[in-house]
């Protein structure tokens, strides 16, 4: 079941770069690190493990991967889809990114940037489950033909 819901997330994904989803802007991006400071702070003993960490001090050696551009595709809209239909029409959304959080390289948890009102904000931090499972699906998804920049 979950990885029926990780290739949809995918697919959406991949959709969304076919439709020509650009990379975020720099302001999307500051959000980020701004977001990844705040991450930090969240940290302590008691939650580092939930939020997914190996130890208390990884965040202090954390960065921000190459993110996702977030889209839905309503199920009523998908419905009245027809063929010949301009298929970027189902995109809804697209003003949420989620970054990976990495330790050396190896994914720990996420951190969401959304648009809320006229700034981009951090408006989530951790999902180490759901990060990771995303990361296991596009490493396996990419290829030469098909880079992760791609999806």
């Amino acid at each position: 079941m979950i990885s029926r819901y990780i290739l949809a997330i995918i697919m959406v994904l991949s959709f969304a770069s076919f439709a020509g989803a650009d990379g975020p802007a720099p302001e999307v991006l500051e959000a980020a690190k701004n977001g990844l400071k705040q991450f930090r702070m969240l940290v302590n003993e008691k939650n580092y493990k939930d939020l997914g960490f190996e130890n208390p001090k990884e965040p202090l050696k954390t960065e921000i991967g190459e993110p996702l551009r977030e889209f839905m595709v309503r199920l009523d809209d998908l419905k009245e889809y027809r063929q010949g239909d301009d298929p970027a029409r189902l995109l809804k959304g697209g003003d949420e990114y989620i970054y990976p959080v990495t330790v050396e390289g190896g994914v720990r948890a996420s951190v969401i940037v959304a648009k809320t009102g006229d700034a981009w904000k951090a408006v989530s931090f951790g999902s180490p489950a759901t990060i990771r499972l995303i990361e296991k699906a596009l490493k396996e998804s990419s290829s030469e033909k098909f880079p992760r920049s791609s999806f």
